[in-house]
């Protein structure tokens, strides 16, 4: 993708703190994770767990390059406290924190996937760095009910750490 990095392709590494989130599974292609949200998001309405400083976070398991789109998995979460606990099909899982290369992607979430694959593919074979065996995700930093799909803002997190 030489000659291809726009603002949207732009990598920065950066010091990311954990983050405990209550999450609910997806399991099968990523297109069909709305549902999961809707659920997730009439669970945790009537908590008053959502609000416009809540972050909502999701967590990509398998790369759908080597994975079958029915068994990928796919976690639809929401940063909560430590008072949040596990209730029916709610999880709660501590995304660890350190040190990740971050793009923040202005536009619908099916380019996600061209994120991802610049990152893994383009960008760190030659940043000095390699990956993580932790699971990326992605910070949704608004949401598709008021934002127009061209205009979302969305920050792709992949760990990392220093080459060799």
């Amino acid at each position: 993708m030489k000659g291809h990095e726009d603002s949207s392709m732009q990598v920065r590494i950066e010091d990311r703190p954990p983050v405990r989130i209550a999450f609910l599974r997806h399991v099968g292609p990523y297109s069909d994770v709305h549902a999961t949200w809707r659920k997730l998001r009439d669970w945790a309405g009537p908590r008053g767990l959502l609000g416009p400083d809540v972050p909502l976070v999701g967590v990509s398991h398998d790369n759908p390059a080597t994975t079958s789109p029915e068994r990928i998995r796919y976690d639809a979460g929401m940063a909560v406290d430590a008072s949040v606990q596990p209730h029916g099909r709610i999880n709660v899982q501590d995304l660890q924190g350190g040190t990740y290369a971050v793009v923040t992607h202005r536009g619908p979430y099916w380019k996600l996937p061209d994120i991802y694959s610049y990152i893994y593919n383009q960008w760190l074979p030659d940043s000095g760095y390699q990956p993580c065996d932790l699971p990326a995700y992605e910070v949704y930093r608004d949401s598709p009910d008021v934002t127009m799909a061209g205009d979302l803002l969305t920050d792709v997190c992949v760990p990392v750490q220093p080459a060799g």
